[in-house]
């Protein structure tokens, strides 16, 4: 468990998942999409985030973040393991937590569950 480096959320509200270099991200969940966002993070960086309602939980939103070239939309019906999301982004700055556990920057995906609606991104609207 890494630290939460100060956000509103505890440790283990959300997982990052190493995945190698160009790496194509699968969805986490069975339902719909119901948001694809452009977004900067921390307000520096240009990102992707995909917001999926689960069939089994809908109330609940299944957040994945940190990924290029999303290859899906909002109404996009998504199947766990199965459908595609996007590609994995670049890889990670020296300095991210990953890092401490992997000798090579390879890139991460962040996934986050949040109940009846998505949680502000740290990051800045474009």
């Amino acid at each position: 468990v890494m630290s939460s480096r100060g956000r509103g959320t505890g440790a283990t509200t959300a997982v990052d998942v190493v995945v190698p270099s160009r790496a194509r991200i699968r969805s986490p969940v069975t339902g719909i999409v119901v948001a694809v966002e452009r977004y900067l993070l921390y307000c520096r960086t240009r990102d992707w985030k995909v917001v999926v309602a689960p069939r089994s939980h809908p109330r609940l939103r299944v957040l994945v973040l940190h990924m290029a070239r999303p290859s899906v939309r909002a109404g996009d019906e998504v199947l766990a393991g199965s459908t595609i999301l996007g590609g994995a982004a670049r890889n990670d700055q020296p300095s991210a937590q990953v890092n401490r556990y992997f000798p090579d920057r390879y890139p991460h995906v962040h996934v986050e569950v949040e109940r009846n609606r998505a949680s502000p991104t740290p990051g800045c609207d474009l």
